[in-house]
């Protein structure tokens, strides 16, 4: 066929088929948009599985830690509570030396149940919440718990202390430290951080209080401490243990 010919009869010079071309254009993208699908897919269900396996983690953990400190304040309730019982015979003892006149025995056991002023060489505790600014697991571990003031006191009391107090409340050996609310309860008074504790004592120093376990454990987490020698403490007398009740 020449040209005048295909001309002649409306037919390109060069035919060519295109439909194939976008047909498989069609078909490619369309696989490749359902291959993206199930990629983001199987992302979605992969990140949400590590959320909830984290999420289960960090429960047990929890629990496990409230567990443990339920524990442990169960076993201080009931050493409390014989303390409380010891604390009820010894006012009977005062009260029957006061008639004696037994100056030396009723200052001796006046000084036990917190009665009286006490004043001496000892060291001054400052506690505060820790101010989020350092890095701490949760936000938990960044405030200061009954807890961690019931450790400290018996730290103090097994090493000697003769007097203890915190924010002005005598700690007496049937003192109750309780958590209510954001607030810890001390002889029927809330306190909140900062937590100052003064202990007297003749074997206390700023070295003592600051490596012990106790002490430590707080820094780890990021709670502020500062101690202080000092030449004359003063601690007011618990009126809740008062031999004249």
């Amino acid at each position: 066929m020449n040209y005048k010919e295909s001309f002649k009869d409306n037919k390109p010079l060069l035919s060519i088929d295109v439909m194939p071309f976008f047909k498989n254009f069609y078909t490619d993208k369309r696989v490749f948009l359902t291959s993206v699908g199930i990629f983001l897919v199987i992302i979605v269900i992969s990140v949400t599985y590590m959320i909830i396996e984290n999420n289960k983690t960090t429960n047990k953990i929890l629990i496990a830690r409230e567990s443990m400190l339920n524990s442990e304040l169960v076993k201080m309730e009931n050493a409390n509570d014989i303390l409380e019982a010891e604390v009820l015979l010894l006012k009977n003892d005062v009260k029957s030396l006061s008639k004696k006149r037994d100056r030396k025995k009723l200052a001796k056991i006046s000084k036990y149940i917190a009665d009286t002023e006490l004043q001496g060489k000892g060291v001054e505790i400052i506690l505060k919440d820790n101010n989020f600014d350092n890095e701490v697991t949760n936000e938990e571990n960044a405030i200061i718990h009954n807890t961690d003031l019931l450790r400290i006191v018996n730290f103090l009391w097994e090493n000697g202390a003769e007097g203890i107090s915190i924010n002005d409340e005598r700690i007496a050996p049937n003192t109750y430290i309780s958590c209510v609310g954001a607030t810890i309860l001390i002889n029927k008074k809330r306190i909140t951080s900062p937590f100052k504790i003064r202990v007297i004592g003749k074997n206390f120093s700023k070295n003592t209080v600051e490596n012990s376990s106790v002490v430590l454990s707080l820094k780890l987490r990021g709670i502020e401490y500062q101690t202080t020698e000092k030449e004359e403490i003063l601690l007011p007398p618990n009126k809740y243990s008062s031999s004249k009740e």
